[in-house]
């Protein structure tokens, strides 16, 4: 039960309910049941309310249709994210771009910038971080910097809006976050990044050091691995399959 607690609690942060295969992907410790029983468990807390299929603290419903709101704005700047991707792909030694931050999980604000995270060739970053800043300034779509949100005026925050902040570049060497920054945080923003695109699978490796962090990532790799299958862009349909069997029997 803590691990689902903990869960809400976290995404509670973010104004985001959780529906229950989040809470299953996103528990912080192994102590509930990996398939069944996660609604029976929510549902019987004295702190945890349920609005259809989400899941959130007592008090808290108004977030369920947030959420929903969110879901429609994200998908602007998701379109937007993808365009900007699809120019970023003509320099040949970038190897992956993905989404990072509030737009992975389709829970952007209406006027809230885009967050890119870059993945290049060894010894190729610094070089990548200039053409892309390049392109992505001709594009019109660059976030210049600014001072703090908190101290953003009304027209310094809306000339944010949908636009692309290069929030980290990695090359393939060091795809790993530092043990002293491996926080939930961190945990949480490199598992729901979502690759726009992706040359060599650099998605997978980026998820090495999070299966102590959620233990349900590494639950998931393992019987994937033992059935023979990869978990990659070519095996997309035997995912999702996967994720709705877990939807099925999660209830």
């Amino acid at each position: 039960m803590d691990s689902i607690l903990l869960a809400i609690l976290y995404a509670d942060l973010f104004n985001y309910p959780m529906t229950k295969e989040e809470l299953w992907k996103f528990k912080i410790q192994n102590d509930a049941p990996p398939w069944r029983g996660y609604s029976r468990l929510a549902s019987g807390s004295k702190l945890i309310n349920r609005k259809n299929v989400f899941f959130f603290l007592k008090g808290r419903e108004q977030i369920v249709e947030l959420r929903k709101k969110r879901e429609i704005w994200s998908q602007e700047k998701l379109k937007i994210a993808q365009r900007v991707g699809k120019w970023l792909k003509i320099i040949p030694w970038v190897k992956m771009v993905g989404i990072t931050g509030s737009l992975a999980m389709s829970n952007s604000d209406k006027n809230d910038d885009i967050d890119l995270l870059i993945v290049s060739s060894k010894n190729r970053i610094w070089l990548t971080r200039l053409f892309i800043t390049i392109i992505v300034e001709l594009l019109g779509k660059r976030r210049r910097p600014q001072y703090p949100r908190n101290n953003l005026t009304i027209r310094q925050y809306n000339n944010i809006k949908n636009k692309i902040c290069l929030n980290m570049f990695l090359d393939v060497d060091h795809l790993s976050v530092v043990p002293n920054e491996r926080d939930l945080f961190t945990a949480h923003e490199a598992t729901q990044m979502k690759p726009l695109w992706d040359r060599d699978e650099i998605h997978n490796k980026l998820f090495a050091w999070l299966f102590k962090q959620f233990p349900s990532i590494w639950w998931t790799c393992k019987v994937l691995s033992e059935l023979g299958i990869k978990n990659s862009a070519t095996n997309l349909w035997i995912l999702i399959f996967f994720v709705l069997f877990i939807n099925l029997t999660l209830i």
